[in-house]
């Protein structure tokens, strides 16, 4: 099978100068640095999913509940082993018991209304073309919610890595033109992390998102999903590109 993966990287950098030399005494930095976040992004086609999904019964009697809870998690086995998902590619956990009471004006529990039962599954899809019709026979069935589906991309600890080298490529490179900008030498790297684990350094000098004592960007509405249908009249679909990204907070000495 082959996937159209979008091979362009889209890197976003930010980056704070700092001549201000710390005291050793507050815990921070006591030489000029710069402070460089480099960011990589890469589109890609998912060809794996899994769904999470809950199977609850509601009922006077526990036991009832219980017996109900246990057919449809059998049916829901059936179900994805007739579509051609394997057995081993479905887990479940324990079984959830919750007394659910009246209450009165003030909160206060009652009588017993009865319990809900309910055991939580994950179905691990390594054919995507499957999706469809085990979620579409999913949905539509009783007792079945918070229905999840997390779309994935098989090599995407490959991809990672790349984008890891990318966002970490932009971030000094961007340290070295600010230094330049600057009039003056980069030099040694004192510290490197993933993900923007600098919030201490970041919390001092009011850095929100890369700017500088700046105020949160305005809501910006997300752009409608993605998504294409893998059938006319399919009602759950594969969304057309998932999204992959990584991060790189870099602090470097200033000579």
């Amino acid at each position: 099978m082959k996937f159209n993966y979008l091979n362009k990287f889209i890197v976003v950098v930010s980056v704070f100068f700092s001549f201000n030399c710390m005291s050793q005494t507050s815990g921070t930095l006591n030489f000029p640095f710069i402070l460089a976040n480099g960011e990589a992004e890469i589109k890609v086609k998912p060809d794996m999913v899994t769904i999470n999904f809950s199977v609850m019964d509601f009922n006077k009697d526990p036991n009832t509940a219980m017996q109900t809870v246990a057919k449809r998690g059998q049916m829901i086995v059936a179900l994805a082993k007739n579509i051609g998902i394997a057995e081993d590619q479905i887990t479940s956990a324990e079984y959830s018991k919750e007394t659910k009471r009246k209450r009165d004006d003030n909160y206060e529990n009652l009588d017993i209304l009865g319990y809900e039962v309910s055991q939580s599954f994950t179905v691990s899809i390594s054919d995507i073309s499957l999706y469809t019709s085990f979620a579409d026979k999913l949905i539509a069935s009783h007792n079945i919610q918070g229905i999840r589906s997390e779309f994935k991309v098989s090599n995407e600890v490959e991809l990672n890595r790349s984008l890891v080298k990318q966002a970490t490529a932009n971030a000094k490179k961007n340290a070295v033109d600010l230094a330049e900008g600057m009039g003056v030498k980069l030099g040694s790297i004192y510290a490197v992390s993933q993900n923007h684990h600098f919030a201490s350094l970041e919390s001092i000098f009011g850095i929100y998102r890369g700017g500088v004592n700046s105020s949160p960007p305005d809501f910006v509405p997300p752009p409608s999903l993605d998504f294409v249908p893998d059938s006319t009249s399919a009602s759950m679909f594969i969304p057309k590109t998932i999204t992959l990204t990584e991060s790189i907070s870099a602090v470097y000495k200033i000579k």
